[in-house]
């Protein structure tokens, strides 16, 4: 008897709960419906990305062939201005080269044996023996 009435409560909590899942069907049919909506859109979104990647590519190709004939042209203009920043130094220096004997001639005496100029003592200074 005790395993009969056991056997009932199993069978009336089976029963019972055959009941509840019967108000679950609708809201599983709806999850399911809006699952397959989103695996459509899923492929929907894949194909599209994947004909967006072949034009990315492109582009990803152009934009970085770009920058680097931008850098290297960048690289070219910076050259050429320190060449010039260079070259305009060398002729200043030059010129100042130049000018310094000249400019400094009455201060100065051609040595010959030296091959130099020497700078000649001002007469109008006190010896330092005074």
């Amino acid at each position: 008897k005790r395993q009969q009435r056991a056997l009932h409560g199993i069978a009336s909590e089976k029963r019972m709960l055959e009941g509840e899942v019967t108000s679950y069907i609708p809201w599983l049919v709806a999850a399911l419906k809006a699952d397959e909506e989103e695996l459509g859109f899923c492929d929907k979104l894949e194909k599209s990305l994947e004909a967006i990647g072949i034009v990315h590519a492109e582009a990803k190709d152009a934009r970085q062939k770009r920058r680097k004939e931008e850098a290297g042209r960048r690289a070219q203009e910076e050259a050429g201005r320190r060449a010039k920043e260079a070259e305009e130094e060398r002729k200043r220096l030059l010129e100042e080269a130049m000018k310094t004997p000249n400019q400094e001639a009455k201060h100065m005496k051609w040595n010959p044996a030296l091959r130099e100029y020497q700078y000649v003592g001002d007469v109008t200074e006190e010896s330092w023996r005074d």
